[in-house]
């Protein structure tokens, strides 16, 4: 038969032990929460740089994300450009080749007409205001709309 016997100074050391044991399964914070409440300078300024550094954490990935945003919204927006303008070319060879023609076949059959010639003049800037590389300006087109009358107005 073995006979334990306890003296005061095993006692305190196995209460040690377990206090040890105990504050190594403590979360982190708890023990700044603790010294916090009991008034500790130390624990209250390390709370305060805790909560700094994520405030700055959040605000640089705020910014990062809005960066983003802002940098997808530019693309595409400059997408959209390339293709309208893409387009627009497109549309105003496809002008050019049906005046070709027209004039062509005006020719040919000899109606090459005066009046033939200013509409040959006049569908030719049409299709330059369509085209984005010539960039012409047209009077009417460019213009601001027209309001519609309003009896009110009067």
């Amino acid at each position: 038969m073995i006979d334990l016997q306890f003296t005061r100074n095993t006692f305190d050391r196995g209460l040690w032990l377990m206090d040890t044991l105990l504050k190594s399964l403590e979360p982190r914070g708890f023990t700044a929460q603790v010294d916090e409440e009991k008034g500790h300078p130390e624990a209250k300024r390390a709370k305060e740089e805790e909560e700094e550094r994520r405030r700055r954490t959040y605000e640089e990935a705020s910014a990062r994300y809005e960066t983003q945003v802002r940098e997808r919204n530019e693309e595409r927006r400059q997408l959209r450009a390339l293709f309208r303008d893409a387009s627009r070319l497109q549309r105003a060879n496809r002008l050019r080749e049906f005046i070709a023609a027209v004039e062509d076949r005006a020719r040919h059959d000899d109606e090459l007409t005066p009046e033939k010639q200013q509409w040959l003049e006049w569908a030719k800037a049409k299709a330059d205001w369509l085209d984005p590389l010539v960039r012409r300006s047209d009077p009417i087109l460019d213009a601001p709309e027209p309001e519609a009358p309003s009896y009110w107005r009067f």
